[in-house]
């Protein structure tokens, strides 16, 4: 009966912590959706001062030649009748100045009045006109509506209140149907051992051949938000507290501590061991160095380090259970064991169809996943270590990982990573 409590007891413990853990995640979320638009809103604002001081300056540069090329014209217009009027007032000069009859001829008057009367006919038969010039400037009413602008965009908050079962209704994965979601192509020289979620939902997977982090957001549509060159081969990778995470990287005999936010290294642990798979739970760290499976206790010290396995060889997939149980398997000896941190034997599983076992995961059930590379196949275990159903098809799967959550198994498969959905029948 207290076993029973206990297991009750922890089963809500973890949704409550799983709860936390989201909504944490989701103030996470708000300040990263206030930054980006307060970006956006910083961008906008100064893209439209700009734009609207671009147009100020090309409609002031286009008033200014249009007045200059419009004064110019009516100057030359100016220019052209004072011309004519000059003419016309010297001739009449002419013809008025004051002469004594002694000094003029008839003929000559004659010929004077007959001069100034071809200069009247030739002045009146030319052309006439007056050049009027006006420029006509109108603010468009679009863009009167500039300084009416009342707001730049819309914010609303949408609050959604989802209640949920302390104890989840368990999903039989047994009978439960299985529906490929969604697929993210992967580098096609890559190669993928590990990967966990963290604190903010996104699903950090390790690249072993190109060394490096891929960051993925999982949330809908999968898309790669991010990736982090490391300086050595990585192997497996797990999260820790709210803002960390563990790459193993055995080549080097190390694990990294990173900042899971940022990705940057904070420290890199030597264990004079190879390090591949790495899971943890609480102060306790599991971690599987292919000729065995060790385990640390408050930390990642040689001192604190127990052998709790060293019978199988190629034990490089680790995981622990919802009570500390550590699964682990045999790539070369086609082998899933469990055992208790005594070190006693819970179950140890084999089937034909699986062959060369790469990537193992466990649900918050205990109910455990593991992916077959050359069976091609992933077989799902209870945690009694009896066989549920066997997923055919899945083509040269590396690593999975089961989001209890949602019901959602990912597989690194060939150059792919898919989500398969489990729901109920």
């Amino acid at each position: 009966m207290k076993e029973y409590l206990q297991s009750e007891v922890e089963k809500i413990r973890s949704t409550i912590e799983q709860t936390i853990q989201e909504e944490k995640a989701n103030i996470g979320t708000i300040d990263d959706v206030t930054e980006k638009f307060s970006n956006e809103l910083s961008e906008l604002t100064d893209d439209i001062i700009q734009a609207v001081q671009r147009l100020k300056e090309k409609h002031l540069d286009e008033l200014a030649k249009l007045s200059k090329k419009s004064k110019s014209n009516l100057q030359r217009s100016v220019d052209s009748m004072e011309q004519r009027l000059q003419y016309l007032l010297y001739w009449r000069e002419v013809l008025m100045e004051k002469v004594s009859e002694q000094e003029i001829t008839e003929t000559r008057r004659v010929l004077r009045c007959s001069r100034m009367k071809q200069i009247c006919e030739d002045l009146q038969n030319l052309r006439y006109s007056k050049l009027e010039i006006s420029i006509q400037a109108k603010l468009l009413e679009n863009a009167r509506k500039l300084k009416n602008f009342t707001c730049l965009a819309e914010l609303t908050s949408n609050e959604h209140l989802k209640p949920f079962k302390v104890i989840p209704e368990k999903m039989d994965l047994a009978t439960a149907t299985v529906r490929t979601e969604s697929e993210l192509k992967m580098p096609d020289n890559g190669l993928f051992y590990g990967g966990d979620f963290l604190g903010n939902g996104k699903l950090l997977l390790v690249d072993n051949i190109n060394g490096k982090l891929i960051l993925c957001d999982v949330d809908g549509v999968l898309n790669v938000v991010q990736e982090k060159k490391l300086s050595g081969t990585p192997y497996g990778v797990c999260a820790i507290g709210e803002n960390e995470v563990l790459v193993t990287l055995p080549d080097e005999n190390k694990v990294f501590r990173l900042n899971s936010d940022s990705l940057e290294l904070k420290e890199a642990v030597s264990l004079r061991c190879k390090c591949y798979g790495i899971a943890t739970s609480g102060n306790m760290t599991v971690i599987g160095t292919r000729d065995s499976v060790v385990m640390y206790s408050g930390g990642l010290e040689v001192r604190r380090r127990t052998k709790i396995s060293s019978d199988l060889s190629n034990t490089d997939d680790v995981a622990l259970d919802n009570e500390d149980n550590v699964i682990y398997s045999s790539f070369s000896m086609h082998t899933v064991r469990k055992q208790d941190k005594a070190g006693n034997m819970l179950f140890s599983y084999t089937h034909a169809k699986l062959k060369l076992p790469y990537g193992l995961a466990v649900n918050r059930n205990g109910e455990i996943f593991v992916g077959g590379h050359h069976s091609n196949n992933i077989h799902i275990l209870s945690r009694n270590g009896e066989l549920l159903r066997i997923l055919e098809g899945i083509e040269k799967p590396t690593w999975v990982k089961f989001q209890s959550d949602t019901n959602r198994l990912f597989v690194k498969e060939s150059s792919n990573l898919k989500v398969y959905q489990f729901t109920a029948p």
